[in-house]
């Protein structure tokens, strides 16, 4: 595992250093049954010289600028310090990469829990208030921490909306133990897509 600290998130050089890269965003892509939408994307990134300009709507805005809110918010309460990275790799998973919103270290510097940040609308945040749980649609997100930063026991899912003032704030841990064998599954489909990924990219660039 290689954790790359001085990259700041969202620069040029951030993207250009994930471009046709595995990441957490992506592997809900990772794992649908038709995954070759996802693999002519990441070869045609990965052979391009410009970076692609990313979207960037009101609401995914608003996350980006509450984000450092919500952690602030989780050390108050937990009363751990969470450090950000760039970038986390493992050469165990290549073309794969981590852009974690925090992780919390133990006192030798190695990832011990891991913080995911979402700053959802309030309707989604009351729900996931209610079914307590780390969403369905992130769970393979979760799933990801675990594999790329593999020394994390515990993943914290957090839910922050300062609009519903009755509770801004949720959290939720989920321990990799409690996991074990939905994680061995997600990471054999992961290394089944590296695999499919590389044996396209070679035909593609075979028959140029």
């Amino acid at each position: 595992m290689n954790l790359i600290k001085e990259l700041e998130q969202r620069t040029d050089e951030w993207k250009q250093i994930r471009k046709g890269s595995i990441g957490g965003t992506r592997v809900k892509a990772v794992m649908a049954k038709n995954n070759l939408p996802l693999i002519d994307e990441l070869i045609a990134e990965k052979h391009t010289e410009l970076i692609e300009e990313t979207f960037v709507n009101d609401a995914m805005q608003r996350g980006i600028d509450l984000e450092t809110f919500a952690i602030s918010e989780f050390e108050d309460r937990t009363e751990l310090t969470v450090d950000t990275f760039g970038l986390v790799t493992n050469e165990g998973f290549p073309g794969c990469h981590l852009s974690p919103d925090g992780l919390v270290l133990d006192v030798t510097g190695v990832p011990m829990f891991g913080v995911e940040v979402k700053c959802p609308s309030t309707k989604k945040h009351v729900e996931y208030i209610r079914t307590n749980r780390v969403p369905a649609e992130y769970k393979f997100q979760v799933y990801h921490y675990f594999t790329i930063c593999d020394t994390i026991s515990s993943m914290f899912f957090v839910s922050y909306d300062p609009r519903f003032e009755a509770r801004p704030f949720h959290m939720v841990q989920l321990n990799r133990e409690d996991i074990a064998e939905d994680l061995e599954a997600f990471k054999s489909g992961l290394l089944k897509f590296i695999d499919k990924l590389n044996k396209n990219e070679l035909l593609i660039l075979d028959t140029f």
